[in-house]
């Protein structure tokens, strides 16, 4: 049982991190340093998608500031950034030298930053005690504010003793430090009847929405040295430590070291520095400030930047007709991450690997996490609908031609799976997808509603309403299929194509229903109103006036229902019971409808080319401008990002919205994937690599664990 054991164990330490090991990279996109792996450079760095060191980084050259931009940053356990003695060898907070004539001038005061450098002291040529050899560098900056700076060295006439570094991490949507980031002052060193004094600490700087805050940031004072048991200079002041973050649900544990730097010992005196400054502060939006010093620029990504595109056997692009792509990685709440020359109505759907699909100009796009092009799938007839993804990875897109309409598969890498011709039939909408992957659509022309097995691929039954159908499905709890048609009625059909029910409703539906955690449904109409319908029955719960042409209805946490209406260019905000909660007017008609995030902002578009940011309260959050009507309804990236786009452009905007609201039916299509299936968060990237990692980590202990059951079946 024992060798079972440490099979078991040994397979799992030993596998895992060779599994999860990456190179060394440093390009415009990553900041990668695996564990065992050193890189040493300073300046200004900024990466559009994330900085990880499992490894060490060293600040070089010294005296100048190390400034790491990214929308996520993460420090490991093992991971180090090595700032120590690497600030100014003089700088503002210089320790003074000895005033008294002989030896006392050798005897120096330490450097000052946060807290102020202790006093040198010495005895003169006739043995009087003398308290001050040089007077302790003093403080320079502020304790609050943006400010950052590296700390001061401690005078010294024979010896480079700096003070330490400046690092600011600035992460645009989180940093996790469980690791050590070191700006530690320098030692004075003794020499022939002179001492130097301590550096001070420097200046550490941490800025991002969510903080996770577990390891060591240290900005302690150097050392001041001795000589000869009666002559000391001063120790070093404590540096500065800024903390700043958005998120209440930020963890801000770990330790945090502005000690001071102790005195060289003597006889008579010992004059410490003192204890530097934390300073932790919630703000209210993301700013970037430039520091006290402007770092070096080692790497600026290029603002505006044209994507490659690798083709493939299906993907054909024009390079003269390759888009632009603008980036602006600097954080701002509500500002731009990047664009690219697209213009869609659609809403985007999201790939487990962050892949952003759009349907533009007859083509499905595949757009990097970072806005470059990845692929384009080409048909003349690629209509302008949003994309599906399956179970699978599949992505489904409708295409049309003079007579029939198609449905096609598109594989993940670009390639055509599979096409299904619809034939005689116009005006099919979104797939809806099923629990099992099974697709339902409508087609408007003749009233049908199909069923079609993916894996086939075939349709496996038909319903005809007799009237058109021109709205996609939804698919509620119990897999029954609901949707609307033409003749003003909601129809409610099984997963076998029978009919469940029929129910009026009052005038044309025009828009996909949402359905509630009660498992109501909600939908607007023509007759100007939104209603609530107990699908049970089914009956009439209640209904509220908002206008003849409405949204999708989103549904928040607490059972809020935002609708938007072209009527009034607003958006409503509708309790549980059908009561009215507030309603926000914007400056043009909303076709755009509502996503919830997480923290419950409301994202939505509006004709007057802005996309608007509106708090749970119905205040105004933030809205970013377009210079185009906006139709696309939007989506949320678990990082933040809120993906739209207008007319001419799509866009990714920084939000401190972490992904979708945990809701029955948090946006249009429901989730990230367009499924249009009732249901709660839909497994994101974060949640399907755990997966990954437990299932692999299982495989790699399975033999341990094989040989451990035969060992206690064996009674050993």
């Amino acid at each position: 049982m024992k060798r079972g054991v440490f099979l078991a164990f040994f397979l799992l330490i030993f596998y895992y991190p060779v599994w999860n090991a990456h190179a060394y990279v440093d390009d415009m996109w990553n900041l990668l340093i695996p564990y065992g792996e050193t890189a040493s450079f300073s300046g200004h760095h900024k990466y559009l998608t994330k900085v990880e060191i499992a490894g060490t980084l060293n600040i070089d050259p010294p005296e100048v500031p190390l400034v790491l931009e990214a929308p996520v940053i993460i420090i490991q356990p093992t991971g180090i950034i090595n700032g120590n003695e690497k600030g100014y060898w003089e700088g503002p907070g210089l320790g003074g030298s000895g005033d008294v004539p002989g030896f006392c001038s050798g005897f120096s005061g330490g450097g000052g930053y946060g807290g102020e450098g202790g006093n040198g002291c010495c005895i003169d040529y006739d043995y009087h005690f003398h308290e001050l050899g040089g007077t302790g560098g003093k403080t320079y900056g502020t304790s609050d504010g943006f400010d950052i700076d590296m700390g001061s060295g401690g005078l010294h006439y024979s010896y480079e003793c700096r003070g330490g570094g400046c690092i600011i991490l600035i992460g645009y949507n989180s940093v996790t430090m469980s690791g050590a980031v070191y700006a530690n002052g320098g030692a004075g060193l003794s020499g022939w009847m002179d001492a130097g004094g301590g550096a001070s600490g420097g200046g550490i700087k941490i800025m991002a929405p969510v903080v996770l805050l577990s390891g060591l940031l240290s900005a302690r004072g150097g050392y001041g040295h001795s000589y000869g048991g009666v002559f000391s200079a001063g120790g070093g002041g404590g540096g500065r430590i800024k903390i700043f973050y958005i998120d209440p649900f930020s963890h801000l544990g770990g330790t945090l070291d502005v000690s001071l730097g102790d005195s060289g010992w003597s006889s008579d005196c010992f004059h410490p520095g003192f204890e530097g400054t934390v300073h932790i502060e919630k703000i209210f939006t993301m700013l970037t400030p430039t520091p006290t010093l402007t770092p070096t620029i080692t790497l600026t990504p290029t603002i505006t930047s044209t994507p490659t595109v690798t083709p493939t056997p299906t993907i054909t692009p024009t390079p003269s007709n390759t888009p632009t792509v603008t980036y602006s990685p600097t954080f701002k709440l509500g500002g731009l991450q990047w664009d690219i020359a697209l213009g869609t109505l659609s809403s985007p759907a999201l790939g487990m690997d962050g892949t952003i699909y759009i349907t533009a100009s007859d083509k499905l796009y595949a757009l990097n996490p970072n806005g470059t092009i990845k692929w384009d799938f080409r048909r003349e007839d690629v209509r302008e609908t949003s994309p599906v993804i399956g179970p699978d990875g599949s992505i489904y897109v409708i295409g049309s031609n003079a007579h029939d309409e198609s449905v096609y598969a598109v594989n993940p890498g670009g390639s055509l799976k599979w096409e299904l011709v619809i034939p005689r039939n116009k005006g099919l909408t979104e797939p809806a997808v099923g629990i099992d992957g099974k697709l339902y659509l409508g087609a408007y022309v003749y009233g049908t509603l199909y069923a079609i097995d993916p894996s086939v691929p075939e349709k496996t039954w038909e319903y005809y309403t007799g009237e058109h159908i021109g709205i996609s499905p939804s698919i509620g709890d119990d897999r029954t299929i609901f949707v609307s048609t033409s003749d003003q009625k909601l129809y409610a059909i099984s997963t076998d194509g029978i009919l469940k029910w029929r129910f009026p409703s009052m005038g044309n539906i025009l828009a996909p229903v949402s359905i509630g955690a009660d498992r109501r449904i909600y939908f607007g109409t023509t007759d100007e109103n939104l209603y609530s319908v107990d699908p049970s029955l089914p009956t009439k719960i209640w209904e509220f006036p908002i206008g003849k042409r409405a949204s999708v209805p989103a549904i928040g946490v607490d059972g809020t229902i935002y609708i938007s209406s072209f009527f009034d260019n607003s958006m409503y905000a509708i309790n549980h019971d059908g009561t009215l909660k507030w309603k926000y007017t914007t400056g043009g008609r909303v076709y755009s409808s509502p996503a919830v995030g997480e923290n419950g902002v409301i994202y939505v578009g509006s004709t007057d080319g802005n996309l608007y940011a509106i708090n749970p309260d119905g205040s105004l959050r933030w809205q970013f401008n377009t210079p185009n009507q906006i139709f696309s309804s939007p989506t949320i990236k678990f990082d933040g990002t809120v993906y739209f786009g207008n007319e001419s452009t799509f866009y990714a905007i920084y939000s401190d919205s972490y992904g979708l609201a945990d809701s029955s039916w948090p946006k249009y299509l429901h989730d990230v994937q367009n499924t249009s299936r009732f249901g709660y968060k839909t497994l994101d990237i974060d949640s399907h690599s755990m997966i990954l990692i437990l299932f692999i980590l299982f495989l790699l202990i399975l033999p341990g664990l094989v040989l451990v059951f035969k060992n206690l079946k064996s009674g050993i």
